[in-house]
């Protein structure tokens, strides 16, 4: 069975529950902005502020009033009062601004494209290498000058994973929108007045979609204004637009169907049951979030290290779930159930690698400290679930 995205209204916002068979595996929630709001991937004119040498740093207004942080990290030419292109790359979050970046870029369906940076990279993910090599020589023949341009007009170019299933048409056409879209931007940032916006990136739910690289089952909303915006964005994929379908059901709501407000009260709780009857206990705080994994019932079949490495393995698929569910960023250390054998230690770390490598934000596991704790990070781009939701009564 393949995955389905399931988008209606959360308290003013757009939630997207992402489900593979019977359970949901991500949930990401959205602000319904306005078209004059700053979105996360945006590209404005910004006007530099002030340059802080010191933590080789500036601030940067996108509009009046509206201030971004900008690390200059390769970009010791930016001055105090300049106007110059950014790219909101993470939401303000408390008493944090917006984190910029310079090297703005645009992703299409197929590859992303970066200004300033040269070559062209291609998926590791992709491993034939006549699939490899076609691609690659694909973007050549239409970046090919870019790639040989001074370092101002040069656009380094990624071959996305899902690449590999696009036709050769598709193909060509997202390299071709792709990079007009960047072209645009570099070209227009001459001429355009600061607080312009350069360029509006799609909506989160459409991103997460475009994004997705296996197959979609369904795409289903009860929204008609979402269902208009994806079947535009997508028309040139049928793909996309065959599965997608607006609900109308009036005798059963479409966030009961899904139960996505049960869903969402146990993304609220504390407590996690595992299948195997042990449970892990998440606790956020403001330097770290820590998962303590507890014991469950013990079958006598087996011995008490094949136990605790079954609940260990179930507690590592489980926290990179609820990770992406609840959206948990910074640093995060999982308390396992301590195993003697370090070949039961190895492949709980095999597992929860791969369970950490279906999120769609970068997540690294560090390995495991001497006390037997799993360190992780998990990148921060928009706020964590509990602080976008009210807490229910």
């Amino acid at each position: 069975m393949g995955t389905r995205f399931v988008i209606t209204e959360e308290q003013g916002n757009i939630m997207t529950a992402v489900f593979n068979g019977d359970k949901c595996d991500d949930v990401l929630i959205s602000a319904n902005t306005s078209d004059k709001t700053p979105v996360l991937g945006d590209i404005w004119l910004g006007h530099v502020k002030r340059v802080m040498p010191n933590i080789k740093a500036a601030f940067v207004d996108i509009l009046p009033g509206v201030t971004g942080y900008l690390p200059l990290s390769g970009h010791d030419e930016i001055k105090a009062e300049q106007d110059i292109p950014v790219q909101i790359i993470k939401d303000a979050v408390k008493t944090k601004d917006m984190m910029l970046s310079a090297d703005f870029s645009i992703s299409g369906r197929f590859c992303a494209m970066t200004a300033g940076k040269k070559g062209i990279g291609i998926s590791k993910k992709i491993t034939d290498t006549e699939i490899r090599s076609r691609l690659t020589e694909r973007a050549h023949e239409v970046l090919g000058s870019s790639i040989a341009s001074s370092a101002e007009t040069r656009i380094g170019t990624v071959i996305r994973t899902n690449a590999a299933d696009a036709s050769d048409q598709a193909f060509l056409l997202d390299l071709l929108n792709t990079k007009e879209a960047i072209d645009n931007v570099i070209s227009s940032s001459n001429y355009r007045t600061p607080y312009s916006r350069l360029y509006h990136a799609p909506d989160a739910e459409i991103r997460l979609i475009r994004d997705h690289h296996g197959e979609i089952d369904r795409i289903v909303t009860d929204i008609s204004e979402e269902e208009a915006k994806i079947r535009s964005f997508f028309a040139d994929s049928e793909k996309i637009t065959s599965v997608l379908s607006l609900y109308e059901d009036e005798s059963l709501a479409l966030r009961k169907l899904y139960k996505l407000d049960s869903l969402l009260d146990e993304a609220l709780k504390k407590t996690v049951w595992l299948p195997s009857g042990g449970s892990i206990v998440l606790e956020v705080t403001e330097a770290l979030t820590v998962i303590d994994v507890n014991t469950g019932k013990t079958d006598k079949k087996r011995s008490k290290e094949e136990n605790f490495l079954q609940t260990n393995i179930e507690a590592a698929k489980e926290a990179a779930r609820q990770m992406r569910i609840r959206n948990y960023s910074g640093m995060i250390m999982i308390d396992f159930i301590n195993m003697r054998e370090k070949s039961s230690l190895k492949l709980l770390e095999q597992e929860l690698i791969k369970a950490l490598s279906k999120d769609r934000v970068t997540c690294r596991f560090f390995g495991f400290t001497h006390l037997g704790l799993a360190e992780i990070t998990r990148e921060k781009t928009t706020q964590p679930l509990h602080e976008i939701i009210r807490k229910k009564s």
